[in-house]
């Protein structure tokens, strides 16, 4: 498998504009990004689960939707409640990565924790009081901040795929043109 290396931000930035093209709104967009690079970027393999799950780039699809279960299962663990998000369908793990990394950075954790595959299915989150092991946390943190130093490898096939998607969004040189 051929790789090429990418900013984090470029996989940011290319999945935000795939959602957007999709219908997604802005703030929508921005978390499925936010996602699929942090699933990538922890994991690998976001980028390929993104551009390979039907539906992944749709505002009501259990992809986009997932982040969102989770950060409410949070707000009900905070509120007295239990930490539960369950899916209607199963997701990839990259569909929820970021909203784990950063549930992490609260004093909270949850199963599932990262796996090494971001194309596995979760069916459901559980969220519980109580920071994450700092034996746990470190690595990733040093697997971020290389990262967001020095690009990460993403399989070309996949990058190629998610770039081609994103040009719908960009405006062409020639509409511009006649505004002016």
């Amino acid at each position: 498998m051929t790789t090429v290396a990418v900013a984090p931000r470029e996989i940011h930035d290319l999945v935000y504009r795939c959602c957007r093209v999709a219908g997604c709104d802005p703030g929508l967009a921005d978390r499925v990004a936010d996602n699929v690079m942090y699933a990538e970027v922890l994991i690998g393999g976001g980028v390929a689960a993104f551009v390979a799950t039907a539906g992944a780039d749709e505002p009501t699809s259990a992809f986009a939707q997932a982040a969102d279960r989770v950060e409410s299962a949070e707000a009900g663990l905070r509120s007295g409640g239990d930490g539960r998000a369950e899916f209607d369908e199963p997701v990839p793990l990259a569909a929820i990565a970021g909203a784990i990394w950063h549930l992490l950075g609260r004093p909270m954790s949850c199963t599932p924790a990262f796996s090494s595959d971001a194309s596995a299915l979760c069916a459901a989150v559980e969220i519980v009081d109580g920071k994450a092991e700092e034996a746990q946390l470190q690595p990733l943190r040093d697997r971020v901040a290389g990262c967001m130093r020095n690009g990460v490898a993403v399989p070309t096939a996949a990058f190629e795929v998610l770039e081609v998607r994103a040009t719908a969004f960009l405006v062409a040189e020639a509409t511009l043109d006649e505004l002016a």
